[in-house]
């Protein structure tokens, strides 16, 4: 699997995008609507590795990664959820909810599809059959070795095209609406 920076930062460039679209009426704040989409984007982006931090309690990571959380289905589901969450508390389009948070989650299990080993479950719980990418565009990273090895150096090395696009968008957006870096708000 691609390290949680890599995830981080492609739920981030999804965020960015999604900004792109964005244009703050005068009733609402940049700040203020930037929260919840940024935190949404980028916890969709982690979440399908939940399964990893059970594996790590129970003690067999390997056992419980990239299975049922790594499906399609499962990212339906939350995406459905986190949509009926936001029509309740935000009274807000679930819709446009459901599908951030999905492309987010899918995006997460498209990358891990594309990383050396065993692949995912995209299927699951209709079938257990892995999908993995016959190109591979990550190392991922080998926690029994820890963070510092050859192989975690060589899959930071492969996620920095992905780092940049997020950086990218940022500084696209940035020059687009004239957000100052330190304020964070549009300029008049």
């Amino acid at each position: 699997m691609p390290s949680p920076l890599a995830h981080i930062a492609a739920g981030y460039a999804v965020y960015q995008i999604y900004n792109l679209t964005y244009r703050p009426t005068p009733k609402t704040s940049e700040t203020a609507n930037a929260t919840v989409p940024v935190t949404l984007c980028i916890g969709a982006s982690l979440l399908p590795d939940v399964d990893a931090a059970l594996g790590l309690l129970l003690g067999d990571f390997g056992r419980l990664h990239n299975q049922g959380t790594h499906s399609l289905f499962v990212g339906l589901a939350v995406a459905l959820a986190v949509a009926g969450i936001m029509q309740v508390a935000r009274r807000q389009n679930a819709m446009h909810w459901a599908a951030l948070t999905f492309i987010c989650y899918a995006l997460h299990l498209f990358m891990d599809s594309l990383t050396t080993g065993r692949g995912v479950m995209l299927l699951w719980p209709f079938s257990t059959e892995r999908f993995l990418s016959p190109v591979s565009l990550f190392q991922g990273v080998h926690w029994s070795r820890g963070w510092a090895n050859a192989i975690t150096v060589g899959t930071v090395m492969s996620e920095l095209p992905v780092v940049l696009l997020a950086i990218g968008l940022m500084v696209i957006r940035q020059r687009l609406y004239r957000i100052p870096e330190a304020e964070g708000t549009p300029c008049a």
